[in-house]
This record gives C-alpha cells, structure tokens and sequence, in this order.
C-alpha cells in the first residue's frame, strides 16, 4: 500500500485486547479486478461495498491491518486493502461473536452480495462482503449490540 493514512484515534484507544466485529466502508471510482484465491476473478464495479469482519484476538491490530495494509496477503478482504483503503469504519465491541449478525444487518441493506468472500470459516453466511450504489450508514443498527462506535479514515 502506498498511501499514507492516518489511524483513527478511536481505534487506536481500543485496547489492545479488545473483541468484536466491523463493518468496512470502500468506495470505488472505477472498477477494481481482484483475484480472490479459489473464488477466482472478481470484477468490482464502481459504487459502495461493505465487508464485515470480526476479531476476537484484538480489534485494534485488525483494523490497523486493514487500513494500512497486509504486507502478504492472507484473507480474501487483503485482496481488496491491498489496492485501496476503507473510508469508514463501524466497530462494535464485544465477547460474542456477532459476524452474522452483522452480516444479516448489512445484506438487509445492499443490493448484491459478492458471493462466498470473506465466509469461507462461516457455513452460515452467503458472504461478508456487499454491494450497494448508495452510501449507507449503518450507526443506528449496529448501535444496538453494544459497544459501538464509527471511525473516518483519512488519506494523507
């Protein structure tokens, strides 16, 4: 990654041992190709895409990760941070494991969700990662299961 970017302070005030999932923001202006492991060849349109994540191992090294990075490619969402940041993040803290949760609360909300990403470890789950040509705010659902706040991302 090339970009600088400048960590949110509210993620960096996480502790370092601090659980519970996301939602990733990314807004694409053209269309990006990705290869995704054994999904193969995706082509991302342009417009909004949400991804949804958990960390039960630490929040703030997750997130950290994603925002600046992955120095090797590891799950399907690197293939994504690899090339462009997210603009927007929705954490929400906790000891449960809420991915599907969120992952219902945002398909609700999407268009399309890109079939298999991200879910590979969830036999529940269509997908974590989803499509919408709108912006879309998601503070007031995820504010209901605890601990939740959203975070800018800034590209210096």
């Amino acid at each position: 990654m090339n970009h600088s970017v400048k960590i949110p302070d509210k993620l960096l005030e996480l502790p370092s041992s601090a659980r519970g999932a996301y939602v990733l923001e990314f807004h694409l202006t053209k269309k990006m190709k990705i290869v995704p492991g054994r999904l193969g060849e995706k082509v991302l349109g342009k417009g909004w895409y949400y991804y949804v994540g958990s960390a039960m191992n630490g929040l703030r090294g997750r997130l950290t990760r994603h925002i600046t990075g992955p120095r090797k490619i590891h799950w399907h969402i690197d293939y994504i941070t690899y090339k462009i940041q997210p603009v927007r993040i929705w954490v929400v803290r906790s000891e449960k494991r809420l991915e599907s949760e969120l992952v219902r609360v945002v398909s609700g909300r999407c268009a399309v969700a890109i079939a298999g990403f991200g879910c590979s470890d969830s036999r529940e789950d269509i997908s974590h990662l989803f499509y919408s040509k709108l912006k879309i705010n998601f503070v007031t659902e995820l504010a209901c299961y605890g601990q939740a706040f959203e975070a800018q991302v800034v590209v210096r």
